[in-house]
């Protein structure tokens, strides 16, 4: 993994998660041409570091840098993990997301959000639907170790047909962290051992927590 991730759009979820990964040592690159996105930002940074490190026991680690771009193609190459930040219309995600995927390597995510629409739909039109996964977390984001994942038909077909999917490898562990009483992406990425889960038993376990994945 490269230790990258590209935010699209800068509004309140998106800085959320861009503040999220940046103090978890990512590299962030974020993609909003709106003139106070910088300062959306700033402001998302100072709050995440004044309570993100209550949730852990040990210290973080050194946060990573956040650079700003006005070219798509430029935010998104090279990438592990690309998050939607954008408004929720379904159209504009869809158009997105073809764009993403035009300059995106084909083992990168691409974490999508909607409360109108769910995986099958945002994922219909893609160049590479399977690549398309939806997240949903409590805001704000930076105090949220859980959060739900879940995938349409074209990424239930490659599980079952292609055998686990590496979660160590696409969900870094070092996003998650810990929290008392729930489920964290470590303990997803150890489901069945080795760091591989299958997507099914994964969602269990982020939807049920611990006892959902037995």
């Amino acid at each position: 993994m490269t230790g990258q991730m590209a935010v699209l759009g800068a509004g309140k979820t998106g800085v959320g998660w861009a503040a999220r990964f940046a103090l978890m040592g990512w590299h962030v690159r974020v993609f909003d041409p709106a003139p106070k996105a910088k300062t959306r930002l700033s402001g998302a940074i100072l709050a995440a570091r004044a309570c993100l490190p209550a949730l852990y026991d040990v210290a973080l680690p050194p946060a990573g840098a956040i650079t700003y771009h006005n070219s798509l193609a430029e935010a998104v190459s090279g990438v592990d993990w690309v998050q939607d930040g954008l408004p929720d219309r379904l159209a504009l995600k869809r158009k997105m997301y073809q764009a993403v995927q035009a300059s995106l390597a084909e083992n990168a995510i691409i974490a999508a959000r909607s409360k109108s629409a769910d995986a099958d739909e945002l994922q219909d039109c893609a160049t590479r639907p399977e690549q398309i996964v939806t997240v949903a977390a409590e805001g704000p984001i930076w105090l949220s170790p859980v959060c739900g994942v879940a995938g349409g038909a074209e990424d239930a077909g490659a599980g079952d047909d292609q055998g686990p999917v590496d979660l160590a490898k696409h969900w870094n562990a070092r996003l998650g962290g810990a929290r008392p009483g729930a489920t964290s992406y470590r303990a997803v990425a150890g489901n069945g051992g080795c760091g591989f889960a299958h997507l099914k038993g994964a969602e269990r376990r982020w939807d049920w927590g611990d006892a959902g994945g037995a």
